[in-house]
């Protein structure tokens, strides 16, 4: 039992430190994708080939403005989510494995990535939309992408909400019992 315990304390030392990585580098990530998005190739590695930049035509620092504005849901709901994952790394770190708490942040957890979903969906759409206005009248589109990705993610959050459900209810069981004669 011990071991197992210091196993979760050990990796969850570990992945917290990733959490926080991440935690600065998708807001990074964002900023400079919009910031540089007339300057920024498809591929960052391209081998014997002229690299192909993202959009044809530079986009204006207005659309700039208002792609960034769409991905900030986006952006949220991973930093939600990331947030959450650390306190719950910060929970695990003390060897706390089944609490009240942790309950409420995988409660959490499965918001934000329900909220993904959809935030993610309705910011390629909107980027859709901003990268082919420079097309003519007739060529511009929009595009709805939702496809096994984001089915799996929901299949995730589903999990995430079963998990703290059965940890509630052995909470409740354990307090029950505790206190039975």
């Amino acid at each position: 039992m011990n071991q197992n315990i210091n196993k979760i304390k050990k990796l969850s030392s570990t992945l917290r430190l990733l959490v926080r990585f991440l935690i600065v580098a998708i807001p990074s990530y964002y900023l400079i994708y919009w910031v540089f998005i007339n300057q920024l190739p498809t591929t960052l590695i391209s081998v014997n080939t002229e690299p192909k930049m993202i959009l044809e035509y530079p986009l204006e620092v207005k659309f700039q403005i208002i792609g960034f504005l769409f991905a900030l849901p986006v952006l949220l709901s991973l930093l939600y989510g990331l947030v959450n994952v650390d306190k719950l790394f910060i929970f695990y770190q003390k060897g706390v494995v089944f609490s009240y708490d942790q309950v409420r942040l995988f409660k959490n957890i499965s918001k934000a990535l329900i909220f993904w979903v959809v935030a993610s969906t309705i910011y390629q759409s909107a980027k859709s939309v901003l990268f082919t206005l420079h097309n003519p009248p007739g060529e511009r589109m929009i595009t709805i992408g939702f496809g096994s990705a984001e089915v799996m993610i929901l299949v995730v959050a589903a999990l995430a909400i079963l998990v703290a459900w059965t940890v509630e209810e052995g909470q409740h069981l354990s307090e029950e019992q505790k206190y039975t004669i």
